[in-house]
């Protein structure tokens, strides 16, 4: 059986990244240059990456890639390069939804996650998480959520009981009320992005688990609508929990 070569990215907000693992080897990581679109960024890094660690597109053997919540055009720069490369390759593509990865390594270390992404318009894209389920999967305690940053505490009272470290871009929106609420802490600003390398994990047990997609199966999880959606398609609840669909 050919050792598997995973490749992974995220796009959904201004710091993406990508990452690549070979067998045998530790995770390969780079960030994408800041103040350029991805549009720019994201094919050159993968190419770079690859090359160094002397292998082609043709070697890699499975995807997985970031479907947000997050910035409308990054995502479709993500989703749309990864579409491409998972249909000229025939390769298998694990949807991961990006709030999830910002999550995952706080529960890896055992701890309970509040993740609460800028989702811009004063709002936040909002999920909390218990723990890595039997699976080995993030386990989310309720739909991904648009709110606005003033209803943050009230969104804290559907959380589970137990403390809860909050992380994402959207933390500077809501610092005040996190360090008044006792059972909240925040996390540092490393654990404000969602990485390639926690998408990459979180996609390869979910590929493990045959979750994988096809390219027209691969959707970004957009909780809100996009602005130029006409009213009737915009028009329903502002939460979700079926990433990479519509």
């Amino acid at each position: 059986m050919r050792a598997m070569v995973l490749l992974a990215a995220d796009t959904s907000t201004t710091r993406g990244s990508v990452a690549l693992k070979v067998p045998d080897s530790k995770v390969m990581e780079r960030d994408l240059p800041e103040g350029l679109p991805h549009s720019e960024t994201l094919l050159p890094a993968i190419q770079e990456l690859l090359a160094a660690s002397g292998l082609g597109p043709k070697d890699v053997t499975a995807l997985a890639v970031g479907v947000g919540p997050g910035a409308f055009t990054g995502l479709r720069v993500g989703l749309s390069t990864f579409k491409g490369l998972a249909f000229t390759s025939r390769l298998p593509l694990a949807p991961v939804p990006s709030l999830d990865a910002v999550a995952y390594p706080l529960l890896l270390e055992g701890r309970k996650a509040l993740v609460a992404a800028d989702a811009r318009k004063g709002e936040l894209y909002a999920a909390c998480y218990s723990g890595i389920t039997s699976e080995g999967l993030p386990a989310r305690d309720c739909d991904v959520a648009l709110i606005t940053h003033h209803a943050f505490s009230q969104f804290c009272l559907h959380c589970p009981a137990g403390k809860r470290i909050v992380a994402g871009t959207g933390l500077a929106m809501i610092k005040g009320m996190v360090d008044s609420i006792p059972f909240l802490a925040p996390a540092g600003d490393d654990m404000a992005y969602p990485r390639a390398s926690f998408v990459m994990e979180i996609g390869q047990r979910m590929l493990d688990l045959g979750r994988s997609v096809t390219p027209s199966e691969l959707f970004p999880f957009y909780v809100r609508p996009p602005d130029a959606t006409p009213y009737r398609e915009a028009a329903g609840p502002a939460s979700g929990n079926s990433p990479g669909r519509k």
